[in-house]
């Protein structure tokens, strides 16, 4: 905040001493546009906003935002000054507006940036800043004779920052933490992994690393790690259903063979598990033929070992799967990959999708959504450009308890809640705990298509009690500034409070990838409890 309020200038402050003070205000009397005390409240309340925008940075996607040009958005409240003849509720209204326009009109990453940024300015910038109005918990808005006054006050308040300071939720500081702490384990065990062998007595860099006998042991534990993983994958065989790939000739297109947008996405999803099982099978395997000593040892194989002695997933892994936020333990990716592999056989069998699909389960969730909208489109005759989906919150609070799809869209299961508490009982959106997980699961959602053009389109098409939410494929990552990729979906929460409160606390959907896996992989037939235990306990 002190760094911002260095903006204002001299020769801001002295156009806003220029200004006349209200008369008779407690009469109802006053003189047309601004006042001084106007101009100071405009110059406080765009500073706040600035430092709060840039203090939100560091906590990631749950503070979401961007850098303003601060000059920028002052100039134009420095401008808005002249503007006499304006009502005072017309010229703050216009002063938001054209602010943050100035400050942010090029910095605007999406919709919810910009939504994001209105509501900051509407909760610090407005003609109802009275002296001595709480901002934050560490700072007020004083009416002071001087520009050097304001900067006193500010350097007196506390300097620390807490979420609650910056409309987040209190656990979002454990969130922050708690990423660091997981970035800060990872750089040390990616540290050690360099200093230990490799397949043979000498490490990446050429060097002895250490003593042969525990060259020897590091190669044994690798084996055993590596033979468990290979017994524990699924086999690299082909799950696309055999009726589609009857119509799906080798000579003719999805469109071709009359594919359903859906069932284009189950072969496409088919396809992309049979590569990623196939890559898995045969990296272990040339790791084994390489420790074995039937070839030489390359820079994949070597990148393998460090990957399985951290017990992490190999980076040649994760590009052919779904989405994840950074590294991923590597039970905990197996069982990831058992389950997404029963539930594209699920479908598979049926020819059309579970009653109710886990959509984090898929490579390419957005890909179904897509789709969706696309047989919306194929049936109704409207426009494909026009059809914007949505996903509501159903009665149901797992997915065995729907007996049935619904007559129009998917229901889907796997999402989880960023920034809010889901209150069950109630059914709407709840402040959440000062402690806690910073993520809670959604019922079962219903998806389908509707009438919007844009992503603004189906904000404004909320129903009057509702909170319009984005969604995302992951979490964020560690060190990630953004979430992962934005689906083309909007979740409607309801909720008692307004709007505004969740739009600071960035309250936001995200796909869990993480739904139900051992429940999943443990009700599979052909697994021996051998099998299952190295999976259950490896992550």
């Amino acid at each position: 905040m002190l760094r911002a309020w260095r903006t204002v200038d001299d020769e801001l402050w002295g156009a806003a001493e220029a200004l006349h003070e209200p008369l008779a205000p407690g009469l109802g009397l006053a003189s047309s546009g601004p006042s001084a005390t106007d101009a100071k409240a405009a110059f406080f309340g765009l500073c706040h906003v600035h430092s709060i925008a840039l203090a939100r940075r560091r906590y990631c996607a749950l503070g979401a935002s961007h850098a303003a040009d601060l000059a920028a958005s002052l100039g134009v409240a420095a401008r808005a000054l002249s503007w006499t003849q304006v009502p005072a509720a017309v010229w703050w209204s216009d002063l938001r507006r054209n602010a943050g326009a100035a400050a942010f009109g090029s910095h605007f990453g999406n919709v919810w940036d910009k939504r994001l940024h209105v509501a900051l300015l509407e909760a610090y910038v407005h003609e109802a800043l009275p002296d001595g109005q709480q901002v934050s918990r560490r700072l007020e808005f004083l009416e002071l004779p001087s520009r050097d006054a304001y900067t006193r006050h500010i350097e007196a308040s506390p300097s620390d920052d807490i979420p609650s300071d910056l409309g987040l939720l209190p656990r979002a500081q454990s969130a922050l933490e708690e990423s660091r702490a997981d970035e800060l384990l990872r750089f040390g065990a990616a540290v050690m992994s360099t200093s230990r062998v490799g397949l043979g007595p000498f490490g990446r860099s050429g060097r002895r690393s250490c003593s042969g006998t525990a060259a020897a042991e590091t190669v044994e534990a690798v084996r055993l790690v590596l033979d468990k993983v290979r017994d524990a994958l699924p086999h690299a065989t082909t799950v696309r259903p055999k009726a589609l790939q009857r119509r799906l000739r080798t000579d003719l297109s999805p469109l071709e063979a009359d594919l359903s947008p859906l069932e284009v996405v189950l072969m496409q999803e088919c396809d992309r598990m049979e590569a990623l099982v196939t890559e898995v099978h045969a990296s272990l395997a040339r790791l084994d033929e390489s420790m074995r000593g039937g070839a030489p040892v390359d820079e994949g194989a070597d990148t393998l070992v460090g990957a399985l002695q951290r017990g992490l997933v190999p980076a040649s892994w994760t590009e052919l799967a779904w989405p994840s936020a950074g590294p991923q333990p590597l039970g905990r990716w197996l069982l990831g990959l058992y389950a997404r592999r029963a539930h594209l056989e699920e479908w598979a069998a049926q020819g059309v999708p579970p009653t109710v699909t886990w959509l984090g389960g898929l490579f390419r969730p957005q890909a179904f959504v897509f789709a969706l909208l696309a047989e919306t489109s194929r049936r109704t005759g409207t426009p494909l450009e026009s059809l914007s989906a949505v996903a509501e919150v159903t009665g149901y609070d797992s997915a065995e308890q729907v007996g049935a799809p619904p007559e129009h869209g998917v229901y889907v299961h796997g999402a989880a809640l960023e920034g809010a508490n889901w209150d069950a009982s109630a059914g709407k959106l709840a402040e959440a705990p000062s402690g806690g997980r910073c993520a809670t699961r959604l019922p079962v959602m219903h998806i389908r298509a509707l009438e919007a053009v844009t992503t603004a389109d189906t904000i404004a098409a909320a129903p009057y009690g509702v909170y319009a939410s984005p969604v995302y494929a992951t979490g964020p990552a560690s060190g990630a500034e953004r979430r992962g990729e934005e689906l083309p979906l909007t979740a409607w929460l309801p909720s008692e409070a307004p709007p505004s409160l969740w739009v600071v606390s960035g309250a936001a959907v995200r796909l869990d990838g993480e739904c139900d896996w051992q429940r999943r992989a443990t009700q599979q037939p052909g697994k021996s409890d051998e099998e299952l235990g190295f999976l259950l306990t490896s992550h």
